[in-house]
């Protein structure tokens, strides 16, 4: 999932270039790169901390929006009424729950994000915003002391 700072940078190479920018996430460029074994196509990336961030793909894009927790919180069970084809390092990391489909050693392609961008709408750079699915791994700690003058 992109950085604030990383989409910033975004903005500014589309503000000095005066191109808008495609917005995908790494979920869907996995997604699409899986697309190929058949839908539906479950991406899932390691998030560390022990968890995975998810999101389930069909033929018409998006099944819903992307999860973070557990693997074992939100891989599929065995009641899954359809088959699914399960790539990403996170599913690597944890085959013991994604193990059924799974297709080993699979990462975001660039050139999928290329065919990807091809077929999406450009918008402006400024209304491009990251996607947050937990708190960051470090918190500032500041504590202001007031002095008596």
């Amino acid at each position: 999932m992109p950085h604030r700072r990383s989409v910033g940078f975004i903005e500014t190479l589309a503000l000095v270039a005066a191109r808008p920018v495609v917005a995908l996430s790494s979920l869907e460029i996995l997604a699409e790169a899986e697309a190929e074994a058949g839908w539906p196509v479950l991406a899932v990336v390691d998030a560390r901390r022990g968890e995975v961030f998810q999101q389930r793909f069909g033929p018409d894009g998006a099944e819903g929006p992307p999860v973070v927790g557990r693997p074992e919180g939100v891989a599929p069970g065995p009641g899954d009424s359809q088959p699914v084809v399960v790539g990403g390092d996170g599913a690597d990391r944890y085959p013991e729950w994604y193990g059924a489909e799974l297709r080993p050693g699979r990462e975001p392609s660039a050139a999928v994000m290329v065919t990807l961008a091809g077929q999406r709408p450009a918008v402006p750079g400024h209304l491009v915003a990251p996607v947050y699915l937990r708190d960051p791994d470090v918190h500032i700690n500041v504590t202001t002391r007031h002095t008596p003058r």
